[in-house]
């Protein structure tokens, strides 16, 4: 009973806690436990961990059962400029961003056997945060009357299963409830050009919420016992947004033509398609080497209509945010054991933008990176675990041209996440 409440509590402050921000990658959050963030995000065919119950559902026969719950932490900044410009660049700024996770796979014996894990059903459960962000922009800034700030959180509730259909190949599959909030101020430049350096001081802002569901699944297969291969799909959520609401900042003279009204929006998140491998080393299981391609796709995001329950300024809608394109993450890591107790991990990984090369992605940029990352686990007791990881994420700069205001703009990226999981294994 104890540990039910102590579960419950846990979900509530996932649901009801502070806002996620996003990290390197723009709205996509790639961390998501100090187990998988300490190899670089590998982790589809890696057997540490439980986080394999969101990534690879398949996996779970084949990793220890057990609760797992962490959190990760991303304090993010960086500097913007016109392409060329010999002045000082701009700072913009992601909030921190604190992402609670938690994760849970243990067998269902169906009176099969009370030994043999392959004659098990595995049921598992995942709460996390893997899409989200928030970006504040200068109020004098050249996209003022785009966007000055954006935010977007999203909860991913995932009811999952997995079975061995043999000793070498298993299967999983679950139901992801997907809950978002989104929340965005811009500036309203009437008769001032919107490229002059006036500050911002009338504002519209929008806030919507809404839901949808999704599925993923995914496939473990083991061809020798030193070598796993993983594959799985997360599918893209397309989620309606309503019981929103649009107020308006701005002079009395105006206020009948920016009236607070009801607003509404369509967001769309990504699928994800993920293969790794993890090979051991020497014979043993002290020492592995493990790899994964990751595609977001980010080509089915073509725009975003904000849409008002009264006229607003003669319009009943208009248009944000621009196509996107997909984005790849590619990560080596290696992790090695010390002993019975204590095990590290490296990896290093590459991540491509999301944006097409003709456009800024203003409401979160996100730009090609390289990502560096170092974890260590520790075997407390026999059945508990603790894991430590931090990585550190530089967005490459990228010259980028926005139609909108006729420019070249320059972003990079810099972000330390540090991440803190703790392990309950059966």
């Amino acid at each position: 009973m104890r540990l039910l409440s102590y579960f419950t509590i846990y979900c509530l402050f996932v649901l009801c806690g502070p806002a996620c921000y996003a990290g390197g990658g723009g709205t996509q959050i790639h961390a998501q436990d100090a187990f998988s963030a300490g190899l670089a995000n590998v982790n589809v065919s890696t057997p540490i961990g439980l986080s394999s119950v969101f990534y690879n559902p398949g996996m779970m026969p084949n990793s220890r059962p057990g609760i797992q719950i962490g959190g990760t932490a991303s304090f993010d900044q960086g500097q913007f400029q016109a392409y060329g410009s010999t002045q000082l660049p701009s700072q913009w700024e992601d909030s921190p961003l604190y992402l609670p996770n938690l994760y849970l796979s243990f067998p269902l014996n169906l009176g099969l056997s009370k030994l043999d894990d392959n004659k098990q059903l595995y049921l598992g459960l995942s709460v996390n945060r893997p899409y989200a962000h928030h970006t504040v922009y200068p109020n004098d800034w050249q996209g003022r009357s785009i966007v000055l700030s954006s935010t977007f959180n999203s909860i991913y509730i995932q009811p999952t299963v997995s079975y061995p259909l043999t000793e070498k190949i298993s299967l999983g599959a679950g139901i992801v409830i997907v809950r978002m909030d989104y929340a965005q101020t811009r500036a309203l430049p009437y008769d001032t050009n919107p490229l002059s350096s006036y500050v911002a001081t009338n504002t519209e802002s929008v806030e919507a919420n809404g839901g949808i569901w999704t599925f993923n699944g995914g496939i473990h297969i083991k061809p020798t016992e030193q070598m796993h291969i993983g594959v799985s799909y997360i599918g893209r959520a397309r989620g309606r947004l309503t019981d929103g609401t649009a107020t308006f900042d701005v002079p009395r003279s105006l206020a009948a033509e920016f009236p607070t009204t009801s607003a509404s929006t369509t967001y769309r998140l990504p699928d994800r398609m993920s293969i790794g491998f993890t090979h051991y080393l020497g014979g043993t299981k002290d020492t592995y080497i493990s790899g994964q391609i990751t595609r977001y796709g980010w080509d089915h995001h073509d725009g975003q209509n904000i849409d008002y329950g009264s006229e607003i300024n003669g319009a009943r809608n208009r248009t944000l945010g621009v196509k996107l394109s997909d984005s790849f993450e590619y990560s080596l890591a290696l992790k090695n054991q010390f002993g019975e107790r204590l095990s590290a991990t490296i990896g290093a990984g590459y991540h491509t933008s999301g944006n097409l090369t003709d456009h800024a992605r203003l409401e979160s940029p996100a730009s090609n990176g390289i990502l560096l990352a170092g974890g260590v686990q520790i075997t407390v007791a026999e059945h508990f675990t603790a894991a430590l990881a931090t990585q550190y994420f530089y967005g490459l700069a990228t010259s980028v041209r926005n139609s909108t205001f006729n420019t070249d703009i320059e972003f990079q990226r810099y972000s330390i996440r540090p991440s803190l999981s703790v392990g309950w294994f059966f």
